[in-house]
């Protein structure tokens, strides 16, 4: 939810700055406070590193905020019927009121995988990025062990504490899509 929220606001080659608040910690593609990266470049980092790092930096450049970011992606859910899911943040970090069910979990990745540059995204291995002034190289490797085996494409792998360990899978076999 964190990419579609981000995706509709924010242009590809938008250039956002890191603030000191987006080093929040667990998995991350190791931006440095006060770097500059395009937004194609963030969504590569959070949805292949799990970059917790890119994820908090969107939402802080979002307009009004953090705040507003995750009202927004709450906004989302609703408009997209989703009744057992609520938000806190934008990794997915453990709360009492940060929830989902597979169920809305896969609404989320039908949407997802209908935007071109989101569906490529989670369907690369590995690349590497610059931040704007080619200062610091991100090597970024997908953390999906399973993408390229057996017609998997994407999407999207995530750990927690609370939930243990979670993947959304894209698979393309015969001409079928199955999610």
């Amino acid at each position: 939810m964190t990419a579609l929220v981000a995706a509709n606001y924010f242009k590809s080659g938008q250039v956002l700055t890191v603030p000191k608040e987006a080093l929040v910690g667990g998995s991350s593609m190791d931006l440095v406070a006060g770097e500059q990266m395009t937004f194609r470049s963030l969504l590569y980092g959070m949805m292949l590193n799990s970059g917790n790092d890119a994820a908090y930096t969107l939402a802080n450049n979002y307009v009004g905020g953090l705040s507003n970011f995750i009202d927004q992606m709450n906004q989302r859910a609703l408009q997209m019927g989703l009744k057992n899911t609520h938000f806190q943040n934008p990794a997915g970090f453990d709360n009492n009121q940060h929830y989902t069910s597979a169920a809305d979990m896969a609404q989320i990745a039908k949407i997802f995988t209908q935007d071109a540059l989101l569906a490529k995204i989670v369907a690369t291995k590995s690349t590497s990025v610059l931040s704007f002034d080619k200062s610091h190289q991100h090597i970024l490797t997908n953390l999906n062990k399973l993408l390229g085996q057996d017609g998997v494409v994407g999407i999207k792998t995530g750990t927690t504490e609370a939930s243990g360990e979670n993947l959304v899978t894209l698979v393309e076999r015969d001409g079928h899509r199955i999610l």
